[in-house]
């Protein structure tokens, strides 16, 4: 969404307050979680842009502050980005205790703070996120879409989960942009960890990521289908043309038909693989395991992993174990357990991660 002048007063929201100017006016949502929706920060007399991608801001000398004026969009932004907040707030993140990692500028520098606010915003129209989404820094940031047949990304629900999943990750595992530097399958788990628990987050989930964000959507569209992601339909422009990125469901068939790929250094072939990942969590929906109990088992997953640059072996790994713990810590019997871990390994063997 483009920055307009009466865009320009940072207004931080946390939960329990109401935010009081203008045409639609920001309501508050649950409790326990902060979250506050700004398009910069004035500090010192000077405006700051945010600039989240650059970890910075841009001054504006003698600036003056103009009115904040909210609309539906921000709405269903702010919103959307609280519902994932306290979703994962149920799973166990504490933002208040983890805190994130926020770059804000004091006493003319910008600083690396821990921060327990979620801060939401969109990104500049010459930016490098313009066209894009991004979850880092303890923030979200979306940039403008093609009106003409898509919806804005700050009102698709499971876009903006993925984002604060990156966020969730990265307080948790330590994964950031780095893992997709150092180890390809590490940056695919990271894009399939923010798909899954993104699509959990949903009241009812379709598994389909981004449907929402396509005007005269029957579902067949949507950024990747979880469920079965070869026929993923993506449209890059309003006649529908098809996005040419082919997405798996079985590692073995990716690893022979990509033989080049290990490591990768491509952010779309970390998409292209993580379905594999995904597909999974797709198939253990499928195989009894109730919403709550998936995404539990998913998120604790997080916390097991023990290499910095994980393989999707080690995803297996990691959420057996989390498995593990969370039958004996719900007490479940021997045979609930071997049943849970059946679902789990099933759903693995079925995309053949080992």
């Amino acid at each position: 969404m483009k920055i307009h002048t009466k865009r320009i007063l940072a207004a931080i929201l946390s939960t329990g307050v109401i935010a009081s100017t203008l045409g639609a006016t920001l309501t508050s949502a649950a409790a326990d979680v902060k979250v506050a929706i700004t398009d910069n920060y004035y500090t010192n007399n000077y405006w700051f842009f945010s600039k989240y991608y650059l970890y910075g801001f841009i001054p504006i000398p003698n600036s003056s502050k103009p009115t904040r004026y909210y609309t539906p969009e921000d709405q269903k932004y702010y919103n959307n980005a609280v519902k994932v907040a306290n979703f994962c707030r149920s799973l166990g993140f504490n933002q208040e205790s983890k805190k994130f990692d926020a770059y804000v500028y004091n006493n003319n520098q910008i600083k690396r703070v821990n921060s327990d606010t979620l801060y939401i915003s969109y990104a500049l129209n010459n930016s490098e996120l313009y066209k894009n989404a991004i979850g880092q820094a303890g923030s979200i940031t979306v940039g403008s879409v093609d009106s003409t047949y898509m919806n804005p990304m700050s009102s698709v629900p499971d876009i903006i989960a993925h984002e604060y999943v990156h966020l969730v990750e990265h307080r948790i595992a330590g994964w950031d942009a780095s893992v997709k530097q150092g180890n390809f399958e590490g940056g695919a788990l990271m894009e399939a960890y923010s798909d899954i628990l993104g699509e959990l987050s949903e009241t009812n989930p379709d598994w389909r990521m981004g449907t929402a964000l396509f005007k005269n959507n029957s579902g067949d569209k949507c950024l990747r289908d979880l469920r079965n992601p070869v026929s993923t339909y993506t449209p890059k422009n309003s006649a529908g043309t098809r996005v040419s990125v082919k997405f798996y469901d079985d590692y073995n068939k990716f690893k022979t038909e990509n033989p080049g790929m290990y490591p990768s250094r491509s952010d779309v072939d970390n998409y292209s693989a993580s379905t594999i990942v995904s597909h999974a969590a797709y198939l253990m929906s499928t195989s009894g395991i109730r919403k709550d109990v998936l995404a539990q088992l998913w998120y604790d997953s997080l916390s097991e992993y023990k290499n910095a640059y994980p393989s999707f072996s080690e995803c297996r790994t990691a959420v057996v174990s989390a498995t593990n713990k969370y039958a004996a810590k719900k007490g479940y019997s021997a045979r609930n357990k071997a049943e849970l871990l059946g679902r789990v390994n099933w759903a693995f063997d079925k995309v053949n991660i080992k």
